[in-house]
């Protein structure tokens, strides 16, 4: 089942995330293993008929919910 079909829980940050979100060529890092949160950094792709596109800062993603 795609995750786009199913409720997140926790607070909603794609608005805060430059879109288009690339995850293509980048690294993770687990920030702190009571926090659980991952840190997605780097990222993007060139394309010659779409262009160039690179994540334009870091995105971190809340594992709370999916780690229980």
């Amino acid at each position: 089942m795609p995750t786009t079909r199913r409720k997140k829980q926790g607070r909603d940050t794609s608005s805060s995330v430059s879109w288009p979100l690339v995850l293509h060529s980048f690294c993770s890092e687990l920030t702190d293993s009571r926090d659980q949160k991952l840190l997605l950094i780097g990222g993007g792709g060139n394309c010659f008929s779409f262009g160039t596109h690179l994540n334009l800062q870091p995105v971190t993603l809340d594992l709370r919910a999916a780690l229980g």
